[in-house]
């Protein structure tokens, strides 16, 4: 998967989010987390494609120089945030804890609109319905990947969503 990125951003302009995911993962490899956790979160099937690191690696160097070189706490645009999990709506984006950026999960009934005016979207709180929730002001595009549900891509600009299964199945 991180190859296919490396691929992808010689070509083009990829901005990765830092999830919780690599947050513990970073975490584990710094000793400040609880390993079995990560592995617990997704962990073990990471380690499963890495199968000739050991334990003090984890994943290949250059895969993590990566990670941590490109990953970003959130990504911001004239029209659009785009964050993890949550986001405070009454806060500019560069003040937000990272915990609401990568662990805090989205009721949409307490959402309110940023007060920048920009439409929010997030990921991390899964529909387990399979489809995108569009409250207007926030695009949540977790449609349980994970879980056997749908891969999401929203196409910002048209707003245009396209998913795809682990079958390889498109719908849009």
């Amino acid at each position: 998967m991180i190859e296919q990125l490396f691929d992808v951003s010689d070509r083009c302009r990829v901005v990765l989010i830092r999830s919780n995911h690599e947050e513990m993962l970073f975490n584990a490899l710094n000793g400040r987390d609880d390993r079995g956790y990560w592995e617990k979160c997704g962990g073990l099937a990471t380690r499963k494609n890495y199968p000739e690191r050991g334990d003090d690696e984890l994943i290949l160097p250059e895969h993590l120089a990566f990670l941590k070189s490109r990953c970003r706490d959130y990504f911001e645009t004239d029209r659009f945030l785009f964050v993890h999990a949550n986001y405070y709506p009454n806060r500019p984006i560069p003040e937000q804890s990272s915990h609401a950026l990568r662990w805090e999960f989205v009721d949409p009934r307490r959402m309110a609109k940023h007060y920048s005016g920009k439409t929010a979207v997030v990921g991390h709180t899964t529909r387990t319905d399979g489809h995108v929730l569009d409250l207007g002001f926030l695009v949540m595009v977790d449609a349980g990947a994970s879980m056997g549900g749908w891969l999401t891509a929203l196409e910002i600009s048209s707003g245009e969503i396209v998913q795809a299964d682990q079958q390889g199945e498109v719908r849009k």
